[in-house]
């Protein structure tokens, strides 16, 4: 019988989910489907799950590394030996809806001719699951003509169902990159795919309790990774035949921007030497890099120039920032500082902080799955914890780690109502 779907799933040190994971897999399949698990060097039980599961469905391949090669080394395995039209990817953390296989399935037989499905998701973020909408203030959108739809507001690739013949024929594979690996992935799909089909119910549940993830994590990582897919979308549009409409260059633009101002952000918490190592990568990159600017693409243009020295104006933008934010400590003092918003950003001001020996007493952040953990030996609170003492934390300065200023405006409104003085209230923006 012919194998319609694919689904993918890299697994390292998943037990606490995977078998929740599976089961909401296994139970949905009657035909025509199989997994696909990659246990990639798992050192807890991982590896006993898969095979209990193998051993109860034969629609399970497992295919166990002997040495950890990464998340995308695990997908590209996995794409390689699949035998299905089509093409989906879990994390080992998250798990299908009930009747979402037979969703994708029924997609698939009613519009074969598509190369790409845009998939829903609802994120897990408490007891409760909540849809994720997309809409057109997304911080990553690309729009269709066909009733003018946003489509995406993630580069996550397990929002997608992809034909297979069409990642092989047009040699789309995962970049071995270390942080947000599927980014570069993505945006080639989506930039060469012609036919498109949104699925409009949601199919994927994700999990956000860990603060911890590789996604969060800062400094030189992150600077190198965010240089990388600015090349790397370069050099897709370089070296690739495609139709930019402008739906598809306001995509690339955003996802641009959005890598331009994390490296910046980062490269403040780098050393002397990683900012010397960032800025060969930035000058052997920087012809491919400037042809951008044809797309509007014009934020490192007047870094790359060739009167300016890359290393020094990386290490003068670093000593600019600190100075700013030496100014706030030395007038409020390194006690009594509790930053708001546990992401990536929120991982940034962390270390920059840390860097600079001051002393964060907590984080909030309004996810409550996040509560009680830690980021980096620093504890996380919800907002509740804040208004139930108020006249302890009166004193303390809150530094809010989010970049948009409407995100901003929010959190300091939704602040200002638990009572937190407007004064003792900052943007943390570097």
């Amino acid at each position: 019988m012919l194998t319609k779907l694919s689904i993918i799933i890299p697994i390292y040190n998943s037990e606490k989910y995977l078998p929740r994971c599976l089961e909401s897999i296994c139970q949905q399949i009657k035909q025509n489907v199989e997994v696909i698990v990659i246990n990639d060097a798992s050192t807890d039980t991982s590896i006993k799950i898969c095979k209990k599961y193998v051993n109860k469905f034969n629609f399970i391949k497992l295919i166990n590394l002997k040495k950890n090669r990464g998340v995308s080394y695990c997908r590209n395995i996995g794409i390689k030996y699949s035998l299905g039209d089509y093409i989906c990817f879990v994390d080992s953390d998250d798990k299908l809806l009930k009747r979402s296989i037979n969703n994708i399935l029924n997609h698939i037989k009613n519009y074969y001719d598509k190369e790409l499905f845009i998939l829903r998701n609802f994120a897990l973020r408490s007891k409760k699951i909540t849809e994720k909408k997309t809409n057109e203030n997304s911080t990553l959108n690309l729009t269709l003509n066909e009733k003018n739809k946003s489509i995406i507001n993630s580069t996550n690739c397990w929002n997608f169902t992809v034909k297979r013949k069409f990642l092989r024929s047009n040699n789309i594979c995962f970049k071995y990159n270390r942080v947000t690996e599927d980014w570069l992935f993505v945006t080639e799909m989506l930039c060469l795919a012609k036919n498109i089909k949104i699925i409009e119910k949601p199919t994927h549940v994700h999990r956000s309790f860990e603060p911890n993830t590789l996604a969060k994590k800062a400094g030189y990582i992150i600077v190198i990774s965010r240089i990388k897919i600015i090349y790397g979308i370069g050099k897709i549009i370089n070296q690739k035949k495609i139709f930019l409409n402008k739906q598809k260059i306001k995509f690339l633009l955003r996802v641009l921007k959005i890598s331009t101002e994390q490296m910046f952000s980062n490269i403040v918490m780098c050393k002397s030497k990683e900012i010397k190592k960032a800025s060969k990568y930035l000058y052997k990159y920087s012809s491919l890099i400037l042809k951008l600017s044809n797309l509007g693409f014009k934020e490192l243009d007047f870094l790359l120039r060739k009167d300016k020295n890359i290393n020094e104006s990386l290490l003068k933008f670093k000593s600019e920032k600190i100075k700013i934010i030496k100014n706030i400590i030395t007038r409020f003092g390194k006690n009594n500082i509790i930053l708001f918003c546990a992401g990536e950003y929120g991982k940034a001001a962390l270390k920059f902080f840390i860097n600079l020996d001051v002393k964060i007493n907590f984080i909030i952040d309004n996810n409550p799955m996040y509560s009680e953990k830690k980021m980096d030996n620093t504890v996380i609170k919800n907002s509740f914890y804040l208004k139930n003492d108020l006249k302890k934390f009166s004193n303390h300065k809150i530094f809010i780690c989010n970049k948009k200023i409407v995100e901003f405006n929010k959190i300091k409104l939704q602040l200002s109502k638990i009572g937190i003085n407007y004064k003792n209230i900052f943007h943390f923006n570097i």
